[in-house]
């Protein structure tokens, strides 16, 4: 069993560790947290561009994973189920910046031209974007 729960890219693996997180099981969802945290926290850094927001986004995407294990739809994997959930948390708290911001305190994005590497994260987040559109 232990090896069942080593390697989450197997779809079987997440499929055992759903049952058990709407069982009510704390060491699943511990698990699960494990696994995802940095994948998500990447995806949440490159929209957001500060590491405490970004680590309240993914803990909030793990506290309402939690909450709503009895319900909870996944109808393709677990790993894309979390994607799409913390760039729309991102999303949120984008919106929420631009309400409660007024111009002149606007958080800057800096340009992605600047680097290869901003590029290639810029057209990663475009990519998530779009398909959390979808």
């Amino acid at each position: 069993m232990l090896r069942l729960l080593l390697n989450m890219e197997n779809y079987s693996d997440e499929t055992f560790l759903l049952g058990r997180l709407r069982a009510g099981d704390e060491a699943a969802l511990d698990r699960l947290f494990e696994a995802y945290y940095g994948y998500l926290f990447k995806i949440a850094y490159s929209l957001v561009r500060d590491g405490d927001v970004a680590k309240d986004c993914v803990q909030n995407v793990f506290v309402r994973l939690w909450q709503k294990r009895d319900t909870i739809e996944i109808k393709s994997t677990l790993k894309g189920y979390l994607q799409r959930t913390i760039v729309n948390e991102c999303l949120g708290w984008q919106r929420q910046q631009k309400h409660t911001l007024s111009p002149d305190t606007q958080v800057h994005v800096p340009d992605p031209a600047h680097s290869p590497v901003e590029t290639l994260q810029s057209e990663h987040l475009k990519t998530l974007v779009q398909a959390a559109i979808a």
